[in-house]
């Protein structure tokens, strides 16, 4: 039997990735800083190999959100692969929690598979982190 809890923080399968709610509060200093627009030094630069600047460039999580939408998949899969997506969140905007469901999306996943799981993945962070909190 299912307890209280559990539902609360109920998982959701999908054939490519597993996305769960937080199980943990995140402090109220957090959120400001994930969210925060950093220096265009700092920004994530979307490449589709190396030396190979695709043009775009992100300096905040609803930017980074948003840019997913329009790069090239070739870019998304380059990203992916080297783990430059997680290696951003986790270092420069301070989200470990973002970070660690990248990470958990499925190695063998590519093109516009990969590129869904990969802007679920952050549009539900993102929808998690600018919800009010009670």
């Amino acid at each position: 039997m299912e307890s209280a809890a559990s539902k609360d923080h109920q998982r959701v399968e999908h054939n490519f990735i597993r996305i769960h709610y937080p199980e943990k509060i995140i402090s109220a200093e957090s959120a400001p800083k994930i969210l925060r627009t950093v220096p265009m030094t700092e920004a994530f630069h979307f490449f589709t190999d190396i030396g190979k600047y695709d043009g775009k460039s992100a300096a905040s999580l609803a930017d980074f959100s948003e840019k997913l939408k329009t790069v090239q998949l070739k870019s998304i899969e380059f990203h992916f692969r080297r783990g430059d997506f997680e290696r951003w969140i986790r270092e420069t905007l301070g989200d470990e929690y973002l970070a660690n469901e990248i990470c958990r999306i499925d190695k063998s996943v590519q093109g516009e598979t990969l590129n869904t799981a990969v802007q679920r993945t952050v549009q539900n962070r993102l929808y998690y982190l600018t919800q009010p909190k009670q």
